[in-house]
């Protein structure tokens, strides 16, 4: 009988760890990912986890993100890299101190970072996907939760 409680306090207690999980998600916005380039098809999370994290140079983008503290990097960098904010900051002090390579240059908008990726080819963002894209951007994927 103790154990079947036990199970049944377990799964409780379990479910509302999910459930405050989901919660706090649960207003944010949807995420695109784009490019500025035109060789670039689909990417898969796994892909852009790589990028973001100077782990695959075979693409033909250099990432770039939103400033530190903004909802769409908390959500992009929980759901998308994997990783909270404190962990890829310590990641990246670890990359700079070895002399292995520098974080992704950071915008204090969206139209910030649209205007440089229309000015600078070669790189891949992250937007809400309310974002009105200008023709040359493409999408290569999309975040839905």
């Amino acid at each position: 009988m103790k154990v079947v409680l036990r199970y049944l306090l377990l799964i409780t207690l379990l479910q509302s760890v999910d459930i405050f999980t989901a919660s706090a998600f649960a207003d944010s916005p949807q995420i695109l990912v784009i490019v500025n380039v035109n060789n670039v098809g689909k990417l898969s999370k796994k892909q852009i986890k790589q990028i973001y994290l100077e782990g695959d140079i075979n693409f033909p983008v250099k990432p770039i993100n939103m400033a530190a503290g903004t909802k769409i990097r908390s959500v992009f960098n929980a759901k998308v890299i994997g990783l909270t904010e404190s962990r890829i900051k310590a990641y990246w002090a670890q990359m700079q101190f070895t002399g292995r390579a520098t974080p992704p240059r950071e915008f204090e908008n969206v139209n910030q970072l649209l205007d440089f990726m229309l000015n600078n080819p070669g790189y891949i963002a992250y937007v809400p996907a309310d974002t009105v894209l200008p023709e040359s951007l493409t999408i290569v994927y999309r975040l839905n939760y």
